[in-house]
């Protein structure tokens, strides 16, 4: 992986946690949930709730998402 690219890989690494064995909710606790949980910071980050902070963008799809691993 010579390039990484912020927001844009976070895709190809949750895609990579699924190929490895995790469920996707798994795979979005591990990014989101669980680095909080380790800064201390689990009563305001990483997930969405009331009271909490969060950058979120909700979108509706038109069809059904397909889930592809790599």
């Amino acid at each position: 992986m010579p390039y990484i690219v912020p927001g844009f890989d976070l895709h190809d690494e949750l895609a990579n946690l699924v190929h490895a064995g995790l469920s996707p909710m798994r795979a979005l606790q591990t990014a989101t949930r669980e680095p909080a949980r380790f800064l201390g910071l689990e009563r305001t980050l990483g997930t969405v709730e009331p009271g909490e902070l969060a950058d979120l963008v909700v979108l509706t799809p038109i069809r059904r998402p397909t889930w592809r691993p790599p």
